[in-house]
C-alpha cells in the first residue's frame, strides 16, 4: 500500500524515492529498490542515509533503525 500511495505523488522529490527504495527493499524487490535508489542519487548526489534520517523524527529508536536498515538494503550510501 505504501508503494502504491507514494507512486501517486505528482512531483516526488528524492526523499519520496528514498522511501520507495526502502519499501521495495523490505519487500524483497532488489531490482526496483535499486532503481529507486539510483533516482535518489540522480536527484540528490550528496544524499546519505544518516543525513536523511537526521531530518526525520521517530518516537521509537527501533523504527528509526528499521528504516535505516531498509535504506541501506536498497543500496543507498550510509
Amino acid at each position: 500500500d505504501a508503494i502504491r500511495s507514494f507512486s501517486r505523488i505528482t512531483k516526488p522529490d528524492h526523499t519520496h524515492f528514498a522511501f520507495l527504495a526502502a519499501a521495495a527493499a523490505q519487500m524483497g524487490d532488489a531490482g526496483t529498490a535499486s532503481g529507486y535508489a539510483r533516482e535518489v542519487i540522480s536527484r540528490a548526489p550528496e544524499f546519505t542515509v544518516s543525513a536523511y534520517l537526521a531530518t526525520l523524527h521517530y518516537r521509537n529508536e527501533s523504527d528509526l533503525e528499521h528504516h535505516r536498515a531498509a535504506l541501506l538494503k536498497a543500496g543507498l550510501p550510509a
